[in-house]
C-alpha cells in the first residue's frame, strides 16, 4: 500500500474554496455556473479522470469508528435513525432505499502520499450516507448522501460536495473497490446513482433563501448536461433534495423539496 498517491481532484478544490466564503460569494459563484453550466460539467470529467488514477481496491473505505475520522454528534444523530429503520422513502419519487453504511471518504487510504505535499489522508467533505436502491427486476442503485449543516441557507455547497463525492467514487476501480466492500457485489458494473441533500427539520413556512432556487436550477442543469456526455449518459438518474424530521417517531419518510 506504500506510496498510494490521493489526488486532489479540481471539484474537491472547488469545494474546499467555497465552503470559506460567505453566501453572497456563494450565490454569485452558483450565478455564474448557470451562465455557463458547461464549466462545471467540465470540472466533473476532469476530476473524474483525475481520480481514476487512484487504485484502492484491495481497501475499505474509511469506515466510521476509525479514530482519523473527525466527529459530528448531531450528523451522528441523524444516521443513527437512518441506521434504525428497514426502509427509508421519499414520497416524490416514490423510492424507497435501505441504509449501506456512513461517513465514507471516497479517496480515502490507510497510507495515503498526498500528491501536493499536504496531510490528505482524511480530506474532509464526505459522504455521511450510502444507501441502495432496489426494484424488482432492475439493477440496483446505490444512493450517496449528505447532511446539510444546521447553520447551511442553502443546499449549494451540499450539492458540490454530492458531485464531488460522485466524481471520486465511479470510476471503475473505485466502483469495484463498492462492490466489494459496501454492497455485497450487488451492484452492475455501471451503475447509476442517485444523489440526496437531507435537511432536518425543514421548516415549511420559512422564506427560503434565494440560493435554494439557484442550486435547484444548477442541479437541473448538471444532470441534463451530464447525460450528453459520452462517458456518462446513464451514471445519475435524480438529485434529490429532501427533509428529514428528527423526531422519535420518525418513520423513514423523508419529504421531498424539489428533485431534478
Amino acid at each position: 500500500m506504500a506510496g498510494v498517491v490521493v489526488p486532489r481532484t479540481s471539484l474537491r478544490k472547488r469545494f474546499e474554496l467555497s465552503r470559506t466564503r460567505d453566501t453572497k460569494a456563494q450565490m454569485r459563484e452558483c450565478v455564474a455556473y448557470l451562465e455557463n453550466p458547461e464549466i462545471l460539467v467540465a470540472e466533473f470529467c476532469d476530476s473524474f479522470l483525475t481520480a481514476e488514477a487512484f487504485d484502492n481496491r484491495t481497501e475499505d473505505f474509511c469506515a466510521y469508528g476509525q479514530p482519523d475520522i473527525p466527529k459530528r454528534r448531531w450528523v451522528d444523530q441523524i444516521a443513527q435513525r437512518l441506521i434504525e429503520l428497514e426502509h427509508l422513502r421519499v414520497a416524490d419519487p416514490d423510492c424507497s432505499f435501505r441504509y449501506i453504511a456512513r461517513e465514507i471518504v471516497p479517496l480515502w487510504n490507510s497510507v495515503a502520499s498526498p500528491d501536493d505535499g499536504a496531510d490528505r489522508r482524511i480530506t474532509g467533505g464526505g459522504l455521511d450516507y450510502v444507501g441502495a436502491i432496489e426494484v424488482e427486476g432492475e439493477d440496483m442503485r446505490p444512493v450517496l448522501g449528505v447532511v446539510m449543516p444546521q447553520e447551511d441557507e442553502s443546499p449549494y455547497l451540499s450539492f458540490l460536495r454530492l458531485i464531488t463525492c460522485l466524481a471520486e467514487v465511479a470510476t471503475g476501480c473505485q466502483m469495484e473497490r463498492a462492490n466489494r466492500f459496501l454492497f455485497k457485489n450487488e451492484l452492475p458494473h455501471r451503475p447509476t446513482f442517485d444523489l440526496h441533500m437531507l435537511v432536518v427539520d425543514h421548516d415549511p413556512d420559512a422564506q427560503p433563501h434565494p440560493l435554494v432556487q439557484l442550486t435547484r436550477d444548477l442541479a437541473h442543469q448538471f444532470n441534463a448536461r451530464l447525460r450528453e456526455e459520452w462517458q456518462f449518459p446513464s451514471l445519475l438518474r435524480s438529485i434529490v433534495h429532501a427533509g428529514m424530521r428528527d423526531s422519535d417517531d420518525f418513520d423513514g419518510s423523508l419529504e421531498p423539496l424539489w428533485t431534478v
